[in-house]
C-alpha cells in the first residue's frame, strides 16, 4: 500500500549541531513519550476498535498501535536459544479516545482483517523514517527508539512510505502517521535545541555557517566574601568538610539493606518512635515499608482506582501524637470533546496510615503536595499545596489543613522566595540563628534562602531525578506540544556527627537531566552531597562511592544516611528494581 505524506516538511532541511546536549535531551524525552507497551484488541465498536491499553500504560490520544500476527520462532541452531520471532504487522491503529481500562482506536492501515484477541503494541514494530536533520541525529533517534523498524533518513521534500514519519519543520519535531495525520509535536525551544540549516557543501560551495550556541539563562550565585584559609577540623565522628569545591565528607561506603521489587520514583521517610517507615511511589502504586532492620513491605494501594499516576509522596502529621498521613501528588488525563482534547491535571490524595492500613481520606486534589517540619521536632506538621499551571507548571502556593473529609485552603503565613516550588524543597534552621531557611532543588542547583534573600547557590549537578511528568501544553490545538517536568527529591537534614550543627544531605547526579529542565533522565552517575554552615559560610562536601543509577530518596539521622537507588535495564521503560542503601560512619568518642 502506497502511503502519501502531505505537506509535512519545508524545502530546507534542519539538523542539530554535533555535540548539542539539547538534541540529546530532546531524544531522551521523545524516547520516554513513545515507550512501547503491549496489549490486545478487544472488539470492534462503531467503525473503531477497543484495545486494552489505557493511561496507566502510557497511552495517549494520537498514539499509533501496531496489530501483530505472531510468526515462527527464530532458534539458534547451536545453543538452542530463542532469538526472537518472525512477527508481521497486519494493521496500524491510531488512538482516538482513552478511557479507564481501555482505549478507542481508528484504522490507519489494515492489511489483514483484525480479529478479537490479536496482539497489539504501542509504538512498536512500526516502519519509521526521518525527514530532515543529519545522520548523527538519525542514528541517535534510532538508538532512542529501538522498537521501531527504521527505513532511513530522507531529505526535505521526499515522501517515505512508512507508518511513522519524524519531520524537522521550523522549530518543531513533528510526528505524522501514514495518512499525514499529526501524532506528536515537540517544540525545540522548550529543550534549548536550535536547529541549523542543512546546506549541502562541496569544494566550490561555501561552508555551512557554524551553529550559534544558545545562552542558558540561570540564576546568578550570590557572591560570598573570599574565605579565609582555615585548617579543616576533625569533629566528633569522621565527618570532615571544607569550603565548597575542596572538601570531601568521609562516611565510609554503601551497605545494601535489601532490594525492592519496584523501580522507585520517589521515597519519603518518617521516624515513628522506634520504627523507621518508608513510603514509595513508582508511577502506579503507593507502598509503605518498615525499614528499621531492612525493608519489609507492610502496605500497598493504588491512587484513584489505578487511573492516577502517583508522582511524589511525603509524610504528614498535623498534630503531635495525632494521626499520621501520606500526601501523594498525582496526575490524570481528562478527555474532552470525545477524546480530541486531553488535559493533564493534578489528582493527588491524602491517605491515613492506620494500624498498618492505608485508608483514603481525600482524593482528586489539584495541587502538588509537600509537608514541612517548621519547629524542628522531627514531625512534618505543615502542609503546602501548589497549583498546576499548563504554561509554567508551578502556580500559586497555599497552606492546607484537614477539615473533615476535605482540605481547607488558606494563604501561606510565612515568606517564601520567588523560586520556591513544593517538589524538592525543605525548611530548616541551617545557620543556627533561630530562623528557618528554605532549601530548593531546581534546574540542577541547590539554593538556600532566608525569606526572599538567597544565601547560597550550589554549583550545577544537584538533583537529577527519574521522577517526571509529560503533558500537552496546548490541549485541543492542532499543534500538540509536550513538556516534561522532573520532580526532585527533597533533601534531608540532621545533626549527623553530633556536633550540634545540622547537616543538609542532598542527592546529586551527573547527566543530561540535571542540565536542562524538561528531560527524560539520563543519569551517568549519582552521589550524596552534604552542605554545612560553618565559619559564616555554607561548605559543601560529598559522601564517597559514586553510584551508576539515580538516587530517589534520602534519610539522615545521627550516625547514618539512607538512600534509595533505582535500577533499570532501559531508560525508556518502567521495569526495574531498587535497593535501600546505608552509610554508617565511625562515631569515634
Amino acid at each position: 500500500m502506497r502511503r502519501i505524506i502531505l505537506g509535512i516538511v519545508c524545502s530546507i532541511g534542519l539538523l542539530f549541531a554535533a555535540g548539542n546536549a539539547a538534541a540529546v535531551d530532546l531524544l531522551a524525552a521523545v524516547g520516554h513519550d513513545l515507550a512501547p507497551a503491549s496489549g490486545y484488541v478487544i472488539m470492534p465498536v462503531d467503525g473503531q476498535y477497543l484495545i486494552d491499553l489505557d493511561a496507566s500504560r502510557g497511552t495517549r490520544v494520537g498514539d499509533l498501535i501496531s496489530v501483530i500476527r505472531p510468526g515462527e520462532r527464530v532458534v539458534h541452531p547451536v545453543t538452542g536459544k530463542i532469538l526472537g520471532s518472525l512477527d508481521e504487522v497486519t494493521a496500524v491503529l491510531k488512538v482516538t479516545r482513552v478511557k479507564n481500562g481501555y482505549s478507542y482506536a481508528e484504522v490507519v492501515d489494515e492489511r489483514e482483517k483484525i480479529s478479537n484477541g490479536a496482539v497489539c503494541k504501542r509504538f512498536s514494530a512500526l516502519s519509521a523514517a526521518l525527514v530532515g536533520g543529519d545522520r548523527e541525529f538519525y542514528d541517535a533517534l534510532r538508538k532512542a527508539l529501538p522498537d521501531l523498524e527504521w527505513q532511513g533518513q530522507f531529505v526535505a521534500g521526499e515522501q517515505p512510505e512508512v507508518d511513522l514519519v519524524f519531520a524537522l519543520t521550523g522549530e518543531t519535531l513533528n510526528l505524522m502517521d501514514a495518512r499525514g495525520g499529526r501524532v506528536r509535536g515537540y517544540d525545540l525551544k522548550l529543550f534549548g535545541a536550535v536547529p541549523t540549516r542543512n546546506v549541502k557543501t562541496d569544494a566550490t560551495s561555501p561552508a555551512a555557517p557554524a551553529p550559534v550556541p544558545v545562552p542558558r539563562v540561570t540564576s546568578v550565585p550570590v557572591p560570598a566574601p573570599a574565605p579565609v584559609p582555615v585548617p579543616v577540623p576533625v569533629v566528633k565522628g569522621s565527618l570532615q568538610t571544607a569550603p565548597a569545591g575542596r572538601g570531601v565528607v568521609d562516611f565510609g561506603r554503601f551497605g545494601n539493606l535489601g532490594e525492592l521489587a519496584e523501580r522507585v520514583q520517589m521515597a519519603a521517610f518518617h521516624r515513628a518512635e522506634k520504627d523507621l517507615l518508608m513510603a514509595t511511589v513508582d508511577g502506579k502504586s503507593l507502598r509503605v515499608y518498615r525499614v528499621t532492620d531492612g525493608p519489609r513491605l507492610v502496605g500497598e494501594t493504588r491512587i484513584g482506582n489505578g487511573v492516577v499516576q502517583p508522582l511524589t509522596v511525603a509524610w504528614w502529621q498535623p498534630k503531635a501524637d495525632g494521626r499520621l498521613y501520606l500526601v501523594v501528588s498525582g496526575a490524570e488525563e481528562d478527555d474532552r470533546n470525545y477524546g480530541n482534547e486531553v488535559y493533564t491535571r493534578m489528582a493527588g490524595a491524602v491517605i491515613e496510615w492506620r494500624d498498618g492500613k492505608l485508608v483514603p481520606v481525600v482524593n482528586r486534589l489539584r495541587w502538588f503536595l509537600g509537608s514541612y517540619d517548621r519547629d524542628g521536632d522531627g514531625r512534618p506538621e505543615t502542609l503546602l499545596g501548589q497549583r498546576f499551571d499548563l504554561d509554567i507548571t508551578y502556580g500559586k502556593v497555599v497552606a492546607l489543613s484537614l477539615d473533615g473529609s476535605s482540605l481547607k485552603e488558606t494563604p501561606v503565613p510565612f515568606e517564601l522566595p520567588q523560586e520556591f516550588v513544593v517538589p524538592g524543597s525543605l525548611m530548616a534552621d541551617l545557620t543556627g540563628d533561630g530562623k528557618l531557611e528554605v532549601v530548593v532543588v531546581r534546574h540542577g542547583y541547590l539554593s538556600i534562602f532566608a525569606g526572599k534573600k538567597k544565601l547560597y547557590q550550589s554549583s550545577e549537578q544537584m538533583g537529577g531525578s527519574l521522577d517526571s511528568l509529560t503533558y500537552d501544553t496546548n490541549p485541543g490545538s492542532v499543534d500538540l506540544l509536550h513538556r516534561t517536568v522532573n520532580f526532585e527529591v527533597p533533601p534531608a537534614v540532621a545533626d549527623i556527627d553530633g556536633d550540634g550543627v545540622l547537616e543538609l544531605v542532598a542527592l546529586a547526579a551527573e547527566g543530561n537531566s540535571v542540565k536542562v529542565q524538561g528531560l527524560f533522565p539520563s543519569i551517568e552517575k549519582s552521589w550524596v552531597a552534604v552542605v554545612k554552615f560553618r565559619n559564616g559560610l555554607f561548605e559543601k562536601g560529598r559522601l564517597p562511592g559514586d553510584r551508576e543509577n539515580p538516587l530517589q530518596g534520602v534519610w539522615a539521622e545521627r550516625g547514618r544516611v539512607l538512600v534509595v537507588e533505582s535500577r533499570t535495564s532501559s531508560q525508556l521503560k518502567q521495569a526495574g528494581s531498587s535497593y535501600l542503601l546505608q552509610f554508617v560512619f565511625d562515631q569515634k568518642q
